[in-house]
C-alpha cells in the first residue's frame, strides 16, 4: 500500500476514533458527575457504554497500527510521526491535524480518569470508615479482613447451649 492510500485509510479511522474517544469523555465526565455527587449507584450502570466504547477504540487503534505496519512503521505515537515524516505536506497537514486532536483528546480522557480514579478512592475510604464506626458502634470488630474474607464476630456474645 502506498502512502496515498494509506492516508485514504487512515484518515476516516482516525475521525472515528475521534469521534468515539469524544463519547468516551462524554461518559467520563458524567461518571465524575456521579461520583462527584454521591450518585454512585449510576456508575455501575454507565459500564456497559464504557465498555462498549472502549471496544471501538481499540478496534481502530488496531487497524491504525495495521495501517502503519504496513508502511514499515512502529504501530505507536512514534510510528505515526515517522509516517508523517514521509508523506507531502497537503497530506501531512490532514493527517496531523485529525492525530493531533486525537492526542489532545486521549490525554483530557486521561486526566478525567485519573480524577475519576480518585473520586472512587475517596468513596471507597469513606466507606471503609463508615463499616468501622458500625463495627465500633456494636462492638463486632472487623466485618471483613484484609483479604475480604468475612472475620469472626470479635466480643459477640457466646450463649451456652444445654
Amino acid at each position: 500500500m502506498d502512502t496515498h492510500a494509506a492516508a485514504r485509510e487512515l484518515a476516516p479511522l482516525l475521525k472515528n476514533e475521534i469521534h468515539s474517544l469524544e463519547e468516551f469523555l462524554q461518559l467520563l465526565l458524567t461518571e465524575q458527575d456521579s461520583l462527584a455527587t454521591g450518585a454512585r449507584d449510576k456508575v455501575g450502570a454507565q459500564m456497559e457504554d464504557k465498555t462498549r466504547v472502549l471496544q471501538k477504540l481499540t478496534r481502530y487503534t488496531r487497524q491504525r497500527g495495521e495501517i502503519l505496519r504496513a508502511q514499515q512503521c512502529a504501530a505507536n505515537s512514534s510510528g505515526m510521526q515517522t509516517w508523517l515524516n514521509r508523506v507531502s505536506a497537503d497530506t501531512r497537514a490532514e493527517i496531523e491535524g485529525l492525530w493531533q486532536s486525537l492526542l489532545r483528546l486521549t490525554q483530557r480522557a486521561f486526566q478525567v480518569n485519573r480524577t475519576n480514579g480518585v473520586l472512587i478512592e475517596s468513596g471507597l475510604r469513606a466507606n471503609q470508615g463508615a463499616i468501622g464506626v458500625l463495627c465500633a458502634a456494636v462492638n463486632l470488630g472487623q466485618v471483613y479482613g484484609h483479604d475480604g474474607r468475612p472475620q469472626p464476630r470479635l466480643g459477640a456474645r457466646q450463649w451456652a447451649v444445654a
